[in-house]
This record gives structure tokens, C-alpha cells and sequence, in this order.
């Protein structure tokens, strides 16, 4: 009996000591599996083998410049469905082309358990920039939609669209501005400093670090002028004559007003000479109109002209005599 004692409390010595061990053991089961860069995307995926005596009350991934990420830097959190197993994060507010170290970890209520540390180096590649939709507004100013795609799992700096008048416009010529970005957009710049009949190049920029700036594909914008053309005049009688004129392009602004204007005190005809009026018109093509009551031997000085808005313009200064 006296032999028996100390053999069942040698026993159950080693009994708390192997479970204690055990435990220990299950609670620093975390392991960080893979980190996957995958273009603009990057994933990281990691294994919880055993949840531990004390339970887990948040799990995920941080990262960081730094050396040895911390929950405390950038994270990713999951606090249901907590159990073993694989789980992936998507991270995102990456900066490209940059280095970061990351590492899983796990948190019960009074401790942090992190997995080892990975390294991974974000690129640009599949991020695309677009532009589109470049329409004029007025005489010197016109909107262009652009489009920044696959961003996925990163930030760049800035974004907006260049244009100049020479090709390959880039940020160092005029532009538009919008910040940072983390995520997909679609946006309008509004383009100033522009001049009619002019090629403007256009493009959409996305600016990703100091040294990586992505640019579209150029689109070329040019902001029509109202062109007015004066055809001829044929006298029709001793005391008529018939005008014709042509709208040859129209502008971006409506044409209020056309017509002719005339003289024969004058050889410079203009809006403030006789005017023969035929309203607004939304085509291009030819117009005409009938001059009564004119007399012969006199030389008349005629032109075509359209307006839109407080611009007018003017055809040929021609001119006839009703013989």
C-alpha cells in the first residue's frame, strides 16, 4: 500500500505536465501559408491548425514596411466563424511597386500569436487607364471622360487627364487633377485653354509612384468653327436679284441667326448694313433669298453670315451690278 501512493501521484504529475504541454502546442499553431501577387491583386492565405484552449476572439493578416508587422499596422480582421482551417485576405491601400512584410496572426483576450513573415513586392501590371467621350463645350472648353480599372488591391497617388497641342500630352502640360485612389472609377475632367480648328491630344493619367506614371491610349479633340461660305447673285429681273450662301460646317454653339447683309454705300458689308434675316438653323447647306427693288447701274456689295451666340461669322464680300 505504502508502494502504491507514490506510483499514482508520479502519474498524475505527468499527466498535468503532458497536457500542459499539449496546449501550448495547440494555441501556436498559426501558420502563414502563401502570398499570391497576382497583377494588381494580392492575396494571403493562411492556416489555423488548432484554435487552443483559450480560444480565438480575432484573426487575419497585417503588413507593413517594417520589419515585423504588428496588429497595429495595416490589418485585416475576421472575428466569425472562427475555426480551423485555410483563410484568404484581399489586401488592399497597397502602394505599387513597393515591398511589404506580412505575417498572419491571432488574438484571444489577452494575447497576440503571429505566424512567420513573408515578403511580397506589388507591381502595376493590369492596371488600366482609359480614355473617352471627348466632347466640346463651348469655343474653348470641352469635357472627356476617362476610366481606372483593376486597381484591386492598390492605391496610386493621382489621376486626371493631360492634353496639349502636340502628341503624347503629359503631366507636365495642361491637366486636370483628382488625389489618390483605391478604387475603380469612372470621372470627367473639364479641359480649358482650348482653340477652335485646333488638334488637342488628350489622355488619361494615373500616377503611381515617384518614379511610374500610366497613361491611356490619346484621343484627339477638335472644337469646330462655325464656317459660312457666300456663293453668288443673279440679278432675275430689272429690279430682283437672288442670293445664295452655304453653312459649311457648323460650330458646337446653336446658329441663332443667318442670312446675308448688304450695301451698296459701302464695299465692307456687315451685320450693321441691310440685313436679310432667315433665323436659326440646326444643318449645314445652302440658303438663298431675294433682293427687291434694286436698281440698275448700282454695284452691290453682299455676304453670307450665321451667328451663334455673340459670335458672328462672315462669308466672301461679293459683289454685283444690275445691269
Amino acid at each position: 500500500m505504502n508502494i502504491k501512493i507514490p506510483v499514482l501521484f508520479l502519474f498524475l504529475c505527468l499527466s498535468f505536465f503532458a497536457c500542459k504541454k499539449f496546449d501550448n502546442e495547440r494555441i501556436n499553431k498559426l501558420s502563414s501559408d502563401n502570398v499570391n501577387v497576382n497583377k494588381s491583386l494580392v492575396t494571403a492565405t493562411s492556416i489555423i491548425l488548432d484554435i487552443g484552449k483559450e480560444g480565438i476572439t480575432e484573426y487575419g493578416h497585417c503588413w507593413s514596411v517594417n520589419n515585423e508587422p504588428t496588429i497595429s499596422d495595416f490589418k485585416s480582421t475576421k472575428t466569425t466563424e472562427i475555426k480551423t482551417g485555410y483563410f484568404t485576405d484581399t489586401l488592399k491601400n497597397l502602394h505599387p511597386n513597393t515591398t511589404y512584410k506580412i505575417r498572419s496572426y491571432a488574438k484571444n483576450n489577452s494575447t497576440v500569436l503571429y505566424g512567420e513573415t513573408k515578403t511580397f513586392t506589388t507591381i502595376t501590371t493590369g492596371i488600366t487607364v482609359t480614355a473617352r467621350n471627348e466632347t466640346a463645350v463651348t469655343n474653348t472648353s470641352a469635357t472627356v471622360k476617362g476610366i481606372i480599372s483593376n486597381l484591386k488591391s492598390l492605391k496610386i497617388q493621382d489621376y486626371g487627364h493631360c492634353w496639349s497641342k502636340t502628341s503624347n500630352p503629359t503631366i507636365n502640360d495642361f491637366k486636370t487633377s483628382f488625389g489618390e485612389l483605391s478604387q475603380d472609377n469612372e470621372f470627367t475632367s473639364s479641359l480649358s485653354n482650348l482653340e477652335l480648328e485646333t488638334p488637342f491630344y488628350i489622355r488619361s493619367y494615373a500616377i503611381a509612384d515617384n518614379s511610374t506614371i500610366l497613361y491611356s491610349d490619346t484621343v484627339i479633340l477638335v472644337i469646330p468653327q462655325l464656317q459660312v461660305q457666300t456663293i453668288s447673285a443673279q440679278t432675275t429681273s430689272a429690279t430682283t436679284a437672288t442670293l445664295t450662301g452655304n453653312i459649311l460646317k457648323l460650330g458646337v454653339n446653336t446658329v441663332t441667326n443667318h442670312g446675308f447683309c448688304w450695301s451698296y454705300s459701302t464695299s465692307s458689308p456687315d451685320i450693321n448694313s441691310t440685313v436679310v434675316s432667315l433665323n436659326s438653323i440646326n444643318h449645314t447647306g445652302n440658303f438663298t433669298t431675294i433682293l427687291n427693288n434694286i436698281s440698275q447701274g448700282i454695284t452691290y456689295y453682299y455676304r453670307a453670315f450665321a451667328t451663334e451666340g455673340a459670335v458672328i461669322r462672315y462669308g466672301e464680300i461679293k459683289s454685283f451690278t444690275n445691269n
